[in-house]
């Protein structure tokens, strides 16, 4: 059987081998080259009958043995002759016994002696080891970085992003605590006095704080931030929906905005802020904080999206967009109002309070310790949301943190909003508009638009013009306005007013007698709802009545928003519009509709102040910068 194995063995190594076979060429292992296979020595033990290494790799390899046993002939020879040699290191003279071996050299010994190479060593040894401290040291202070964040929502923005989050801006940790302090159930009344009345907190921020309207010992779970516009309210909210899903995935965010592109962009930051990535090995990002929390890749959308082991935990939406099967324990309104043309808009106000109470609130979850809610919102009227929620039984579930920009002269933070800026912010923008935006002030605190109007004893000779503007009523309980008067040097002299309730039956004839009555020569009606129908009544009555043309009556549909309009004509009817003496006796309804007109646009009628401004306007042009500049010149030049 032995005889058998050994014939076998023999015969199997070479299996692959054919009769007659002869490589052209091979592949070497040692140069990873292709040669022919002359280049190679044979060898019959492989299977090919050739070596794996050609001849030129193996003349090498014999070589390279040859010459350290040549050196360390050399070396040994050098020995018994007691040679010495000098270390380049140390400049000492010694026995060639003291230093090493080193086939590569020459001699075969190393050019430093054995005690400078073992010094050399040792110095090596200690470096490895103070870069080992070093790095202990420094992973030690990591994780204490990383602890400090995980525990504290301020440390987590200041490590994350330093540039913005510096311990001097005091509102940025204001701010960050009491969210931090509102997620954890213990936003008290007094813990959030001990926050406001901190040493590098000025005294007026508590100070413009109702804490009156605050319980004691009762934990706030809802809170309003109204602060000025770009102070990083929204970016701090958007890094604690991040802080907040990496301490617990089972949190469920909804944050809302006043259309769909700015939610969506809130939901793309921070989701990318979650998945970002480190440029080098040093960075610290979202990860390093909370590893485990990661977004699921198939359910990463930036409208709506969850985290690894969850189905739902983050949506970003429009107040248009739908809620309806989505829950959430934070709940998250951001800027529900877009401009000062919504902020006027009571209809659009109404609106958003009704989407609030009949949708947004039902979306809250009431399972374990409930839900949070957070208003970030710009303050507008006392009828916008924060407005309407302080005013209602609901007031006593909210806190409310109010930064204005500045008090006593001391603006909250000149790196972010520079002295200069805000100066000319407060030239160039409309004083109500400014003091809602940056002091938190709805628009109704400075009271009525017209508080003193100027009147005249007798009309000035040689007046020009007569005009008369007519805003027809709108709904049952509007009023009909048409405002009559006398244009002398560009300015207006008011000499007659019809203000009433009356239907048309009663006010087509009575505008027409008013029109005739004061010798009008230009007469603009509004055409919206009927008005282009009864223009048409009004000239045709004139005509069978009184049998003449003098009146040119024109009508035009009216698009611009009425608020918006009334706010720009204003400054004219105060420097440039005179009213008969006693005018508040002589008009008493359109007297308290005009001087109670309040700037919020929280009033019940508009039509008669609506008609008073687009009077002036037919004076001034349309109302427009450009035609107000062309008037003031034509003014200067005599021609008005």
């Amino acid at each position: 059987m032995g005889v058998f194995d050994s014939w076998f063995r023999e015969k199997r190594k070479y299996r692959h081998r054919r009769e007659g076979y002869e490589p052209k060429y091979k592949w070497c292992k040692e140069c990873e080259q292709v040669k022919p296979i002359s280049e190679f020595y044979k060898r019959k033990e492989n299977w090919d009958g050739y070596f794996h290494i050609c001849k030129a790799c193996m003349y090498k390899r014999k070589m390279k043995v040859n010459h350290k046993h040549q050196a360390e002939r050399r070396r040994e020879k050098l020995i018994e002759a007691g040679a010495t040699k000098v270390c380049k290191k140390c400049g000492v003279e010694r026995s060639v016994e003291e230093f090493g071996k080193n086939s590569k050299k020459r001699d075969g010994l190393n050019d430093t002696c054995n005690v400078c190479r073992t010094e050399a060593a040792r110095a090596t040894r200690q470096k490895k080891l103070e870069r080992q401290e070093q790095e202990r040291l420094y992973l030690i202070d990591r994780e204490i970085t990383l602890r400090a964040g995980r525990n504290n929502f301020f440390n987590f923005c200041q490590i994350l992003a330093p540039d913005f989050f510096k311990a001097s801006r005091w509102h940025l940790w204001l701010l960050c605590n009491t969210l931090q302090a509102l997620y954890e159930r213990h936003l008290t009344k007094n813990y959030f006095w001990k926050l406001c009345t901190m040493p590098h907190i000025p005294k007026w921020v508590a100070e413009g704080i109702d804490w009156d309207r605050l319980q004691d010992g009762k934990p706030y779970t809802k809170l309003m931030i109204n602060m000025s516009p770009r102070s990083g309210k929204t970016r701090s909210l958007t890094m604690f929906e991040q802080w907040l899903l990496g301490k617990s995935k089972e949190n469920r965010i909804i944050t809302v905005s006043y259309n769909t592109d700015l939610a969506s962009n809130v939901s793309r930051y921070v989701r990318d802020g979650i998945m970002q990535q480190k440029n080098v090995p040093t960075d610290i990002v979202f990860s390093d904080f909370f590893p485990e929390c990661r977004i699921s890749k198939g359910n990463a959308g930036f409208m709506k999206w969850a985290l690894e082991g969850s189905f739902f935990n983050y949506m970003g939406t429009g107040m248009e967009g739908s809620l309806t099967g989505s829950g959430a324990n934070v709940l998250i309104c951001d800027d529900l109002v877009k401009n000062a043309n919504e902020a006027y808009n009571e209809r659009v106000l109404d609106d958003i309070w009704n989407w609030y109470t009949g949708t947004f609130m039902s979306r809250a979850e009431h399972v374990g310790q409930g839900s949070i809610e957070i208003i970030n919102f710009t303050r507008w009227s006392t009828k916008d949301l924060c407005g309407r929620i302080l005013e209602s039984n609901m007031s006593q579930d909210w806190a409310n943190l109010i930064i204005p920009v500045e008090h006593d002269g001391e603006l909250y933070c000149e790196e972010i909003l520079p002295r200069d800026a805000f100066e000319r912010l407060r030239e160039g923008m409309d004083t109500n508009i400014f003091e809602a935006n940056y002091y938190q002030k709805p628009l109704d605190v400075e009271g009525r638009l017209f508080t003193d109007l100027k009147t005249y004893e007798t009309l000035p000779e040689g007046t020009e013009s007569v005009i008369a503007y007519c805003d027809t009523a709108d709904e049952g309980d509007d009023y009909l306005a048409c405002v009559v008067g006398k244009v002398k040097d560009g300015e207006g002299y008011i000499t007659d007013i019809y203000f009433t309730q009356e239907n048309m039956q009663i006010t087509e004839p009575a505008t027409a007698d008013l029109l005739y009555r004061n010798g009008v020569t230009n007469a603009k009606i509004e055409s919206n709802n009927g008005g282009k129908g009864f223009a048409r009544n009004v000239e045709r009555l004139i005509w069978e009545k009184y049998h003449t043309k003098q009146v040119n009556i024109t009508w035009f549909h009216q698009t611009e928003n009425k608020m918006a309009r009334i706010l720009t004509g204003s400054t004219f009817i105060i420097n440039h519009v005179y009213f008969p003496e006693k005018w508040d006796k002589k008009w008493p309804e359109f007297y308290k509709a005009v001087m109670g007109f309040t700037k919020d646009g929280k009033n019940k009628h508009d039509d008669g102040v609506e008609a008073l401004v687009e009077w002036g306007k037919m004076i001034t042009g349309d109302g427009s910068v450009n035609s107000y500049i062309e008037w003031m010149r034509r003014m200067q030049e005599g021609r008005v």
